[in-house]
């Protein structure tokens, strides 16, 4: 199972992560869902997992668990291709804004 999407796969095919899961169908998609709530402790991964599954929501509670470790950090796990779908969501503008990172 792959999660490491490179920035430019997703921007030429946006819908990946939605023909993924129909490949696996919905039992692999319950599957990682469940690895993702087991890894609540690491707020990172979680991210990782529900960005693959194409969970923005999901990804943006995780992230927000994040804003403490600063913004030097948290622009660097921000900037990672796993989570390039969020990419132009005001969500995350919001969130860089609150670790203090330009928009």
């Amino acid at each position: 199972m792959t999660f490491w999407l490179t920035a430019e796969r997703t921007a030429e095919k946006p819908s990946l992560q939605a023909d993924q899961q129909k490949r696996r169908g919905p039992a692999a998609a319950r599957r990682l869902k469940k690895l993702a709530i087991d890894l609540s402790p690491r707020p990172f991964l979680q991210a990782v997992v529900f960005a693959g599954l194409g969970d923005k929501e999901r990804t943006l509670e995780a992230l927000d668990r994040m804003t403490v470790v600063g913004p030097v950090r948290m622009g660097s796990i921000l900037s990672q291709p796993e989570l390039a779908l969020l990419r132009g969501d005001p969500r995350l503008k919001a969130l860089r804004k609150k670790v203090g990172l330009p928009e």
